[in-house]
């Protein structure tokens, strides 16, 4: 072979091998996340979403008519919100029993 033909070669190499090393996530890199997301698609209702907003509980930014909201202040939101668990008793088979269990449900007089 040439010597240019092995310089060409080795130049080409080299340059492979930086472009996979450009390429390639370091080792500890962190996956990539979202910083902002249109309010529709945060995963919280709209109308909760956008009450928090202007609550100042997440910060949003408005691109035209679009309102975007940042992902980590989301995820603050909803791990910060408290649920309650309601004990439903053994016997309740369907959905009215458990409402009326939980007491959203009430029963009135008369029926059978």
């Amino acid at each position: 072979m040439s010597r240019i033909g092995d310089a060409l070669r080795a130049l080409a190499d080299a340059v492979d091998a930086e472009l996979v090393q450009r390429a390639a996530p370091a080792p500890t890199a962190e996956a990539p996340t979202c910083p902002w997301v249109p309010i529709k698609a945060c995963g919280l209702p709209e109308k909760t979403a956008r009450q928090a907003v202007r609550a100042g509980e997440i910060a949003s930014a408005r691109i035209g008519r679009d309102v975007y909201v940042k992902c980590a202040d989301v995820v603050r939101f909803i791990e910060a919100r408290q649920v309650e668990r309601v004990a439903v008793p053994e016997g309740a088979k369907n959905e009215v029993d458990r409402a009326i269990a939980r007491k959203r449900l009430r029963l009135l007089g008369g029926g059978r």
